[in-house]
């Protein structure tokens, strides 16, 4: 899960405090069943839908 950090955090010293923070008395929930967001992509693509429960790109407010 972490062997990837040091792609994004250049840095060893600052990955290693990273993950540090991030391990010490965790609560790491594994999930092993289906992806729902990736249904619900893969049905969007699939079907050439928008997705659900975005607002719609709306023209900024002009105050008159």
């Amino acid at each position: 899960m972490f062997s990837q950090w040091e792609r994004i955090i250049r840095n060893p010293h600052s990955t290693a405090a990273a993950i540090d923070r991030l391990v010490h008395h965790p609560a790491i929930l594994e999930f092993d069943g289906p992806s729902f967001r990736a249904d619900a992509a893969e049905r969007r693509k699939r079907d050439g839908d928008k997705p659900e429960g975005r607002a719609s790109k709306r023209e900024p407010r002009t105050e008159a």
